[in-house]
C-alpha cells in the first residue's frame, strides 16, 4: 500500500511547469496563435480572414494545439508468454483480457464516447506468423489473422478515429525466443517478413506507425533480467550484458537494423504504390516512428553516480541516435533534455504513452492535468508535440504483473463478464479532449480531492509482481 502524501509533494513541481507555461505566454504574445494552427487537428486551415481567439495560457489552457489519443487493445494472442503466475491465476478468466479481438467495438465506443481523434493498438507478431518461416513464407502465416485485423482497423475508421498502429509491443513469438530472438540476426529477417505481410494489407487504412515500442525496455527486461517472456539470460549474459558486445548493445542492434528496413519498407509501399487492397487510395505520405521510452535517473548518493551514468547513457539516447534519419516522428512517454538533444532534427514529438496506476482514481485526475499544462508549456516554448496518447483506457494486462496494476480510465469487472464501468477521470479527460481547456475549477477540485485523502492518510494499492526474494517476477 502507497501513502497519497508523497503527492502534496509533486504539486510543487507543477506549480514552476505552470509558471513557464505563464511566462512563455507573456513572452511570445501572438505566437501562440500561430503554434496553434501549425499543431491544428487533422488537415483544418483556417481562412485568411478568419479571425483566430487567442490561446489561454495556465489555468485555462487551450489544448486544441494537438491531437488527443488513447491507446488500447490487448496484448499477445495469449499463447506467447508464460501464465505460471499468481497475478494470472488469482483472477476470474485471465484468458480473456478485454476481449478487444473478439468484440473490438466495447473499447472503441468508450474511447469514440471521450472524443479523441487518434487509436493506437498493436498487431501481434504471433497472431500473424504462428510457426517460424523456415521453409516456404505461407505456411507460416494465418492470413485470417490478417483479415481479422484488417476488419478491426476499418472499424476504428467508421468510429471516425485515425490509427496509430504498433509493429512490436513486446510480442516475442514464441518460436523466436526458442532460439534467441532479437539476440540473432535472422530475428531482422522473420520480422521483415512480418512487416511485408502487415503493411501490404492494411497500410491505406493506417495513418501513424510505430515501429518498436520502448525497445530498450524490451531488451533490458527480457535479456539482461528475464522478467519478461522470451528471455532467461543465464549469468555471463547478465554480467557482460552492458558490454558493447553484450547481449543489451546486440539486441538494439539488430531491432535498429530492423526498424531501418521497416521504415523503408513502409515509406515505399505504403502511400507510393497502389495497393491492390486499398478500397480508397491514400495519397497521403506515411508517417514512421518509435515509442521511446524516457527516464532521467539521479543519484540518491554519491556512490550512485557511477551506476546512473551507466544506466543513463545505456538507455536514453544510443538507440534513437542509431535510427535518427529513420524517423517522422518520435514518440516519447516524457520529456526535458530531450528535445534539446534532437531538436535538429526538425522532426516532431508525440507523447505515446503516459498514465498512471491508481485504482482508487485519486491520482490520476490530477495526473492528467498536470501532464497535459506541462505539455501545453512545452509547446508555447515552441517544442514541437503533435499528440498524446494516455495509457490506457481499460483495465489491462501487463507483462510482469498481470492484472495488478490499474492503468484504466475505465475499470473491468473480471467477475462480471468484463463489464465496464468509466472512473471519474475518464469524464474528466472526456471534458479537456471535448472542450481542449483545463479550468481553474477542475484543476483545483482534482488536487483538493488529493489532499483531502492524503490528509486522512487514506492508502492506494500498489502492485508489483515480485518473486520470494523481492525480484520481479519472470513468470517462468
Amino acid at each position: 500500500m502507497e501513502v497519497l502524501m508523497v503527492c502534496l509533494v509533486l504539486r510543487r513541481r507543477w506549480q514552476f511547469l505552470l509558471w513557464a507555461s505563464d511566462r512563455a505566454g507573456a513572452c511570445r504574445g501572438q505566437g501562440t496563435e500561430a503554434l496553434s494552427w501549425l499543431l491544428g487537428r487533422g488537415d483544418e486551415k483556417a481562412g485568411d480572414g478568419e479571425k483566430r481567439k487567442p490561446l489561454k495560457v495556465a489555468m485555462e489552457a487551450m489544448l486544441r494545439g494537438f491531437e488527443m489519443f488513447v491507446e488500447g487493445g490487448e496484448s499477445g494472442s495469449g499463447d506467447n508468454c508464460s501464465h505460471n503466475v499468481a497475478a494470472w491465476h488469482n483472477v476470474p478468466c485471465p484468458q480473456e483480457r478485454l476481449k478487444f479481438w473478439s468484440d473490438p467495438d466495447t473499447e472503441l465506443k468508450l474511447a469514440k464516447e471521450t472524443g479523441i481523434s487518434v487509436f493506437r493498438l498493436g498487431i501481434d507478431w504471433t497472431r500473424v506468423m504462428p510457426k517460424e518461416p523456415t521453409e516456404e513464407l505461407k505456411s507460416s502465416v494465418n492470413f485470417a489473422a490478417l483479415e481479422r485485423y484488417r476488419w478491426i482497423i476499418q472499424r476504428l475508421h467508421e468510429y471516425g478515429m485515425k490509427v496509430m498502429l504498433t509493429l512490436f509491443h513486446h510480442s516475442l513469438p514464441p518460436w523466436a525466443g526458442e532460439y534467441g530472438g532479437w539476440r540473432m540476426e535472422k530475428t531482422v529477417k522473420y520480422f521483415m517478413d512480418f512487416v511485408r505481410l502487415v503493411v501490404d494489407r492494411v497500410s491505406d487504412l493506417v495513418d501513424y506507425w510505430v515501429v518498436f515500442n520502448e525497445p530498450h525496455v524490451f531488451v533490458m527486461l527480457t535479456y539482461c533480467a528475464g522478467a519478461w517472456p522470451g528471455g532467461d539470460p543465464n549469468a555471463i549474459e547478465v554480467a557482460t550484458s552492458a558490454l558493447p558486445t553484450g547481449v543489451y548493445n546486440q539486441a538494439l542492434h539488430w531491432m535498429a537494423i530492423a526498424h531501418a528496413e521497416a521504415y523503408d519498407y513502409i515509406h515505399s509501399e505504403s502511400a507510393l504504390k497502389k495497393n491492390i487492397h486499398s478500397e480508397s487510395k491514400s495519397k497521403r505520405k506515411p508517417i514512421v516512428g518509435v515509442a521511446h521510452h524516457v527516464s532521467f535517473t539521479r543519484p540518491y548518493g554519491l556512490f550512485d553516480v557511477a551506476a546512473v551514468t551507466l544506466a543513463n547513457s545505456l538507455t536514453l539516447f544510443p538507440y534513437i541516435d542509431s535510427i535518427c534519419d529513420k524517423l517522422d516522428f518520435i514518440g516519447i512517454n516524457y520529456y526535458g533534455q530531450f528535445n534539446e538533444r534532437y531538436k535538429s532534427l526538425n522532426i516532431p514529438f508525440i507523447i505515446t504513452e503516459n498514465g498512471v496506476s491508481d485504482e482508487t482514481d485519486l491520482i490520476r485526475k490530477p495526473y492528467i492535468l498536470e501532464h497535459l499544462l506541462a505539455i501545453y508549456a512545452a509547446i508555447i516554448m515552441g517544442v514541437p508535440v503533435l499528440g498524446y496518447l494516455f495509457w490506457t483506457m481499460s483495465d489491462n494486462w501487463e507483462w510482469a504483473d498481470g492484472y495488478g496494476p490499474k492503468f484504466g480510465l475505465v475499470a473491468v469487472g473480471r467477475a462480471n463478464n468484463l463489464a465496464r464501468k468509466p472512473r471519474p477521470s475518464y469524464y474528466l479527460f472526456s471534458k479537456v479532449v471535448r472542450t481542449g481547456k483545463i479550468t481553474r475549477q477542475d484543476r483545483l477540485g482534482a488536487w483538493r480531492e488529493l489532499q483531502q485523502a492524503a490528509f486522512q492518510k487514506k492508502t492506494r494499492p500498489f502492485f508489483r509482481a515480485v518473486d520470494k526474494h523481492g525480484r520481479m517476477y519472470a513468470g517462468k
